[in-house]
């Protein structure tokens, strides 16, 4: 099968509180240059004054081949890895589009948010245990995009938003490089289908070591890479 189950506390039961989360637009920003690009460090971002400039290291473009278009997925550059993620499930491709490791995992939580950063941290933990340091992190959640940029924006009150929050900017740090970026949904078919694939489990966790025997999530990979 490819997989490896678990059910300890790997995921666990979080219910978010009702303190409020401001919202906020991410905007893409656009590198252009002929020399190599540098990818800006997590300890840039910390060390940043001004919310803009965050949002630049963030946004950067610097690792993708061929740029962006608007409704296909995109292979990162050589010796990287690009991570996608949708709320309780995702999946690391390198750059040839190729399978390298998945994950799905049972949720118990009505707060959206909370599941998507969720995902996030699995999918960073996971490249970390696989040795890829150099990763792309993609989410149609453009809400967790921003709070990861923008933790202040929580209410302090929020506990288990705001540890989720900080677990991903500490996992992130402990990667050598790293970009992270909002994308629309059809980019992230892939991770949206190991979701739903989720929804019928009963571990709480399952890494997928190979490709799912799921058609459908087969042909979304497929169909990725062409």
């Amino acid at each position: 099968m490819g997989s490896r189950h678990q059910n300890s506390n790997s995921t666990e039961k979080e219910e978010g509180d009702d303190g409020g989360v401001s919202g906020a637009a991410v905007g893409v920003t656009a590198v252009a240059g002929a020399a190599a690009l540098v990818v800006w460090g997590l300890s840039k971002l910390f060390g940043s004054s001004k919310p803009e400039e965050n949002n630049n290291m963030l946004m950067g473009s610097t690792a993708l081949e061929g740029g962006y278009d608007d409704d296909k997925w995109t292979k990162p550059k050589y010796d990287w890895f690009k991570l996608n993620t949708d709320a309780s499930g995702g999946l690391i491709r390198d750059h040839r589009g190729e399978w390298m490791i998945g994950f799905t995992a049972k949720l118990e939580t009505s707060d959206i948010t909370l599941a998507e950063l969720h995902a996030v941290r699995e999918g960073l933990k996971l490249a970390l245990e696989e040795g890829l340091t150099k990763v792309i992190i993609e989410t149609d959640s453009e809400q967790a995009v921003d709070l990861i940029k923008n933790p202040n924006k929580v209410n302090p009150r929020n506990i288990s938003l705001r540890s989720k929050i900080e677990e991903c900017r500490s996992l992130m740090m402990k990667h050598s490089d790293w970009e992270l970026f909002h994308i629309c949904r059809e980019k992230n078919r892939c991770a949206d289908a190991m979701a739903k694939m989720a929804k019928n489990q009963m571990e709480q966790l399952i890494i997928w070591e190979q490709t799912p025997t799921n058609l459908h999530i087969q042909n979304l990979l497929s169909a990725d890479i062409i």
